[in-house]
């Protein structure tokens, strides 16, 4: 953990981080008592490392992270966590998926699969931007409240397109994925090691 403030050490000491276990589940919170006489706001800011272990036989899952003026940065994780923030940008990175997206920022989502049967994207205002591996089952339902929808080369077929919609099947469609931001979408390939997952932009 990493704090940072201008209002003193009194403000960095009274900053902590509470660790609570519950049920088998973990709970980070950053505790932030000292606040700005005039926006009310926290005046020491926090950031997180977590790095979470995996076995053979156990995978360690994460339900949610949520920040209110931080970027949030998820990577290989298993799981299907909900990521919030206020004011910052989301980015993840080999995930199998998520139960919901939310921010202002930009979002930026390179999936390895998608395994629930609705998985929702809403962004207030940035762009969402999508990668995904090219043997993917997806059914796309993506609008926009003002900007526009891209496809980058990704082989849709059943479409329909309109000026602030697109809706397509990838693959089987087994799944859905919604959004309602301007979504820029992206294939990506296997590397050649097969450890990891490398973009691959396909520009139509």
């Amino acid at each position: 953990m990493y704090k940072r403030t201008r209002a003193g050490e009194d403000a960095l000491s009274a900053s902590n981080l509470n660790v609570n276990r519950e049920n088998g589940t973990l709970e980070l919170r950053g505790i932030r008592e000292v606040r700005n006489p005039v926006s009310g706001g926290p005046q020491v800011s926090m950031d997180l490392d977590i790095f979470v272990p995996t076995t053979d036989s156990q995978t360690v899952e994460h339900n949610r992270v949520e920040t209110g003026l931080g970027d949030i940065n998820v990577s290989n994780t298993a799981g299907y966590p909900e990521l919030v923030t206020d004011l910052r940008d989301i980015r993840t990175t080999g995930v199998t998926g998520f139960t919901g997206i939310e921010g202002d920022g930009d979002v930026e989502l390179t999936l390895r699969s998608i395994e629930r049967q609705k998985d929702p994207v809403n962004v207030d205002s940035g762009n969402l931007t999508l990668r995904l591996t090219s043997d993917l089952d997806c059914v796309f339902d993506l609008s926009v409240d003002s900007g526009e929808i891209v496809n980058h080369g990704v082989p849709l077929t059943n479409v329909s397109q309109g000026e602030e919609s697109l809706s397509g099947q990838l693959g089987e469609g087994e799944n859905t994925l919604t959004g309602s931001v301007r979504a820029e979408i992206f294939t990506c390939i296997r590397s050649t090691n097969h450890s990891e997952t490398a973009i691959f932009s396909i520009i139509a």
